[in-house]
């Protein structure tokens, strides 16, 4: 999991954890559920001794709080991240896991990642994939993000996605647009449609959304209840797909 928190939220979750778990099964609570100042006295030494006896348990219970906070903010913005009604949906459409992929075209993580999801999606033929623009590198990544959206009404978004993300060369506004001729997409047609305030208004959901779920760079997936930052491998990615499907029988 790679939602992180704040310092001191961790402490105080951990904290809250161990003192509860304690607290119910502490002897010291009177018959109305109250403490006396040395029962509170008491009871905080054995919470400082417990964990000093058991440091271990502060990384578990983090992990727990920080499970249960992702689990939460995923339902919250399940809306946005599955049915915004714009990010291209690959694989299959009524696949029983998705992976929704945040991706930046100047990201050289995301292009070495490409292959991987490819055969991701050969090797599971119930895999659903989404893909959100999050041009946070380069001017360029915002023009490279408005081309594939634009070439999807065109029926070229894969292409495109496929072609940019194959591209060793640095991005500029002219490349992409030889690409995007080279593919066989009506160049005019296309910059018309990049100035389309849906376009933009898109992108400024998907970076709303990337700060609510505290996605910093790219690529970064959610599978299942859980955020992978960063590039993984082909096994990493499966066992997470594997685990999603396992929570939803």
């Amino acid at each position: 999991m790679n939602y992180r928190f704040p310092r001191l939220c961790r402490l105080a979750g951990s904290y809250i954890i161990i003192t509860t778990s304690l607290l119910f099964s502490s002897s010291a609570i009177s018959e109305d559920g109250s403490f006396s100042p040395a029962q509170k006295k008491e009871i905080n030494s054995l919470i400082r001794q417990y964990i000093l006896d058991n440091p271990d348990i502060i990384p578990e219970a983090i992990g727990i709080l920080q499970q249960r906070h992702t689990s939460e903010v995923l339902k919250q913005l399940h809306v946005p991240i599955y049915q915004d009604g714009v990010s291209y949906i690959d694989g299959n459409p009524d696949g029983d896991v998705t992976v929704v992929e945040f991706l930046d075209y100047n990201c050289s993580v995301c292009k070495s990642s490409y292959a991987t999801i490819e055969n991701l999606k050969k090797q599971d033929p119930d895999l659903r994939v989404i893909y959100k623009e999050y041009p946070i590198l380069a001017e360029s990544s915002v023009t490279a993000a408005k081309a594939v959206l634009a070439a999807k009404r065109q029926g070229k978004y894969l292409e495109l996605h496929r072609a940019l993300l194959e591209n060793s060369k640095p991005l500029t506004e002219k490349l992409i647009f030889k690409i995007a001729a080279g593919l066989g997409i009506d160049e005019q047609k296309l910059a018309i449609d990049m100035l389309d305030p849906l376009i933009e208004r898109t992108l400024q959901e998907n970076s709303a959304l990337g700060e609510r779920l505290n996605i910093t760079g790219t690529p970064s997936f959610i599978i299942g209840d859980n955020i992978l930052v960063g590039g993984y491998r082909l096994p990493t990615l499966k066992q997470a797909v594997a685990d999603a499907r396992a929570r939803e029988e």
